[in-house]
């Protein structure tokens, strides 16, 4: 039995100490017919190719996580719901905020999610195995901070874009077999950046078509620094652990070490978006970008309310900021390939090159 899930707020360590395997849906949206059968048409891409990728999953015994981060994926919980039945479908809410009271609202959604994963599967959850399945994430979690120091230099594979095959390819495998071919794939060392390319930042929604990074490469510039919520983010979970932690303790550690990852806007609303802001500027300057780019999804509120605060953060700290929005689908906005090309063609003009 797996648990399949599409958010990087997904516990896997939880799933790991019951035994299950968990799986990350890319979203596709070859055939929109699919949502659009449950859902409203003016919904997020993501969603709407996440439903889709859930109905052409072949195995019926396999267990699907909605993470409500956003109404859109409220929505998406509901209609499940109702086809599925919660016999299938695990619910897991984000609070709004990731501050203390909404550290320990998060805490007991992880309790629950814990006391049902122990009805459908048999087996209750021990203090030692949730012990054990975070120690090895943090493990991974220590090794694929020199991933993030290779994609910086351009040194894994094919750049960003090898790094992000090669995230996905771990997050896929059971924890212990991602510790032991990790090495595999950090055993290319870094090659030096092509000078004559202009480093920018990428940040932003998921991102499920490599092209991107093709047409970045095309238009010149050189992505050394990815804040994608699908890169890095899903396994960002180091911390300090204590072996003597009670079930509900640990899971306490664990809430408040997942909602202390990287910002993410559905986490940074009103009064905190300031602090998404600012990770991302100091993510770019990290880096050494000369400019930046945001992807985002067309009816994705979380991050599109954001994109006017972006814009004025980033004009103010003199780095050209470029705003992509398209669909999670197969086809790439029409003008993604001539916008890049005049980005690179700014940057290069503001003599950053």
């Amino acid at each position: 039995m797996a648990v399949l899930y599409a958010c990087s707020f997904a516990p896997l360590a939880l799933f790991d100490a019951f035994g299950l395997t968990s799986r990350r849906l890319v979203p596709s949206a070859k055939d929109p017919a699919v949502a659009g059968g449950m859902l409203h048409d003016n919904l997020c891409g993501h969603v709407k190719g996440v439903l889709e990728r859930i109905f052409s999953w072949p195995d019926p015994q396999d267990l699907f996580l909605v993470v409500v981060s956003c109404d859109a994926m409220r929505r998406m919980a509901d209609a499940l719901l109702e086809t599925w039945g919660p016999a299938r479908v695990l619910v897991l809410d984000l609070p709004v905020c990731p501050d203390e009271e909404g550290m320990r609202y998060f805490a007991a959604s992880l309790i629950k999610l814990g006391q049902r994963l122990t009805e459908l599967t048999g087996r209750p959850l021990h203090a030692h195995a949730l012990y054990r399945s975070l120690a090895l994430r943090n493990e991974l979690a220590e090794h694929l901070e020199r991933l993030r120091g290779q994609v910086h230099t351009e040194g894994v594979r094919t750049g960003p874009a090898g790094a992000m095959n090669v995230l996905r390819e771990l997050t896929d495998l059971p924890v212990g077999e991602a510790l032991e071919r990790i090495d595999a794939f950090l055993a290319p060392p870094p090659l030096p950046r092509d000078p004559n390319t202009v480093p920018v930042y990428l940040f932003g929604t998921i991102q499920p078509d490599p092209r991107y990074f093709d047409l970045v490469v095309e238009a010149g510039l050189a992505v050394t620094g990815l804040g994608t919520c699908d890169a890095y983010r899903p396994h960002e979970v180091a911390f300090a652990l204590a072996p003597e932690l009670s079930t509900p303790a640990l899971l306490e550690a664990y809430a408040s070490a997942l909602l202390g990852r990287s910002p993410c806007p559905t986490l940074c609303r009103c009064e905190r978006s300031s602090t998404l802001v600012a990770h991302h500027l100091a993510a770019a300057h990290a880096c050494s970008a000369r400019g930046a780019v945001l992807l985002t999804l067309k009816y994705c509120d979380p991050y599109l309310a954001k994109v006017p605060e972006l814009r004025r953060a980033f004009q103010e700290a003199n780095c050209p900021l470029l705003v992509l929005e398209g669909e999670a689908g197969p086809n790439l906005p029409g003008q993604a390939r001539t916008r890049l090309q005049a980005f690179a063609e700014l940057l290069t003009a503001r003599g950053v090159a």
